[in-house]
């Protein structure tokens, strides 16, 4: 529910207020069950058709309810300065019950359109210029039951594994819960995000050149984490407001219309963008690896970038040469390091449209480039010995060979692998090496897995053609038809060893750069028709 009001003071003074109310309420019920060993193998996969032993079924309930009031107020001036200002103060029942009971969340954003200027106004030169300013916070609250101890159905295990597990909850042992190992937090605040921005937008010529760009910086503060705590406090693990991340870029956007006049045009559009974040804090922790995660432990770690790869490399001296056993062969890690970091130097796009009468032609290249990449695909098929790097042929040199267990390899010998020095002359990396310390399967190095992603790809390519000549309005009574035949993620150029270096086996998710076995995106071809009444 909200009200609105508007003024206008005089013919330079305007403004406009906007208050209200929000209440929302978001319900969520998830219901799941399983069974195995059918009694009749060919009767249909319902629940009665096996033994209660062999039933699971479990069910997830959440209520989240939020309320704020908000305003929002308006300023014009002259017509060229334009000032906003934003006011929510919000309470959930996420928010823990020890803390405030609300937050509030402003923000203030000016804009100076100085074309407007009568020196500047009806210029040839400068069509447009605006010059923008923005301050904010936003809140992010906490998921639902983060701020209580829940207890669910009991479960035992052995710890040999002899049995998966025993549920206490269920028709054959009556019922029982037990408190949960993860600790609920009274004191759980949303977490706060603020961000400053400052950009200008100039376009030249009459529209015809187009420059944007945008600088900002952002820090957010009370991330929750759960966190390790001692066993003895009877939990395992804690949700806290214990990270503070920081960012820091720039946007890029041009445009120009090269041919703007006549049956042919010709328009060129480009952005490039940079990102640079950091883990100012985490509350005392030197390292915390997103739940999301994979071999190479993304990570966060206080002074380096979000996500960084904290695992293991090779051991190596002060020097930070591989220190090598008694047959040439590095050694396995015995900690964790910083051995990648999947954030990009910079993004870039550069996409041109050429028309001449009703036929147009769009084609889109974009650019991600200095993002490592863990490509445990590659590490795992060595393991398997199906990947193609384990399909050459060498001839073992005068002298002969040694592989990673010692064996020598006489020379002359032909073998099925390859040669390498790392750093004490040759050896033979063959099956023996890529079943031990040269796999993914275990934890000599994941380091050697991590490759650089970057990559170009011809993003997209649209040719349309559309009917709308005045003939063709009055013959079929439609404002127009359009045609158009369109081909996306068609051609990628990278160094990448793997399918797709934009792929991420978790999906859209906190940890980035993880490729395991992960099917690459697909390649699509679409024809379209509109009609327009």
């Amino acid at each position: 529910m909200f009200a609105t009001a508007n003024k206008t003071f005089s013919n330079d003074f305007s403004g406009s207020l906007l208050v209200g109310v929000n209440y929302n309420s978001r319900q969520r019920a998830t219901l799941q069950n399983a069974i195995t060993n059918l009694i009749v193998p060919t009767a249909p996969d319902i629940l009665t058709n096996a033994l209660n032993s062999n039933l699971t079924a479990g069910n997830y309930n959440s209520l989240i309810r939020t309320y704020a009031y908000y305003a929002q107020a308006d300023v014009q001036a002259y017509n060229q300065l334009f000032l906003t200002l934003t006011g929510r103060n919000e309470s959930a029942s996420t928010f823990g019950a020890r803390t405030n009971s609300s937050f509030f969340f402003p923000s203030a954003a000016l804009a100076w359109q100085f074309s407007k200027l009568p020196v500047l106004e009806g210029g040839s030169l400068l069509s447009f210029g605006k010059l923008r300013l923005t301050w904010g916070q936003v809140g992010i609250q906490p998921q639902p039951y983060q701020n209580f101890t829940t207890f669910g159905p009991a479960n035992y295990s052995d710890f040999f594994g002899f049995t998966s597990g025993l549920s206490a909850a269920s028709a054959l042992y009556g019922g029982g819960y037990v408190r949960s190992t993860t600790a609920g937090n009274d004191f759980l605040r949303p977490e706060r995000k603020t961000e400053a921005e400052v950009g200008v937008d100039l376009r030249f010529l009459n529209n015809r050149f187009s420059l944007s760009a945008t600088g900002y910086t952002n820090n957010t503060k009370d991330v929750i984490l759960s966190l390790n705590v001692p066993n003895e406090t009877g939990y395992t693990i804690r949700n806290s407001n214990a990270a503070e991340l920081a960012n820091k870029g720039l946007e890029l956007d041009a445009g120009a219309d090269l041919i703007p006049t006549g049956a042919f045009r010709w328009n060129l559009s480009a952005n490039f963008s940079l990102n640079r974040s950091n883990v100012v804090s985490l509350a005392g922790a030197s390292a915390y690896t997103l739940p999301d995660s994979y071999m190479q432990n993304s990570s966060l770690i206080p002074g380096q970038p979000f996500g960084i790869f904290y695992s293991t490399d090779f051991q190596k001296d002060e020097t930070g040469r591989y220190i090598l056993d008694a047959n040439g062969f590095p050694q396995g890690g015995t900690g964790n390091e910083i051995i990648g970091n999947p954030n990009p130097n910079w993004r870039g796009g550069l996409g041109s449209t050429f028309s001449y009468k009703g036929l147009s032609l769009y084609v889109l290249f974009d650019r991600v480039s200095g993002n490592d990449f863990f490509n445990g695909t590659r590490g795992s098929m060595y393991a398997f010995g199906v990947h193609g790097d384990q399909g050459n042929t060498v001839v073992t040199p005068a002298g002969g060979l040694k592989d990673v267990n010692g064996s020598l390899i006489p020379a002359g010998t032909a073998f099925q692998g390859q040669i390498k020095d790392f750093g004490a002359g040759p050896v033979a990396i063959n099956q023996a090496w890529w079943q031990g310390r040269g796999t993914a399967s275990n934890s000599a190095s994941y380091k050697q897995f991590v490759e650089d992603a970057s990559v170009s790809r011809l993003r997209e390519i649209t040719l349309s053609y559309s009917l709308r000549s005045p003939g063709f309005r009055r013959f079929t009574h439609l404002s127009s038809v359009d045609f158009s035949l369109t081909g996306r993620n068609l051609v990628l150029w990278t160094n990448y060893t793997g399918t797709d270096s934009e792929v991420n086996i978790s999906g859209a998710g906190l940890s980035r750069g993880q490729d395991w076995f992960t099917n690459p995106n697909t390649k699509s071809v679409l024809f379209s028709v509109r009609i327009a009444y």
